[in-house]
């Protein structure tokens, strides 16, 4: 990341990155990630679904 906000920062959250981290990379709070980029952020709920059914057992 660059650290601009031109860029939608989907790919570092399906790759698993830290909301905190991507935020402080692009000077944002996570509330903002959240509200801003949530439309850009697609994929990932089978993987999603399967780590919460690991967790619920």
């Amino acid at each position: 990341m660059t650290g601009s906000d031109s860029v939608p920062p989907g790919g570092d959250r399906v790759a698993g990155v830290p909301p905190t981290e991507v935020t402080r990379r692009l000077g944002h709070g996570v509330a903002v990630l959240l509200r801003v980029y949530a439309n850009c952020i697609d994929g990932g709920d089978d993987t999603m679904n399967d780590k919460i059914g690991d967790a619920l057992g």
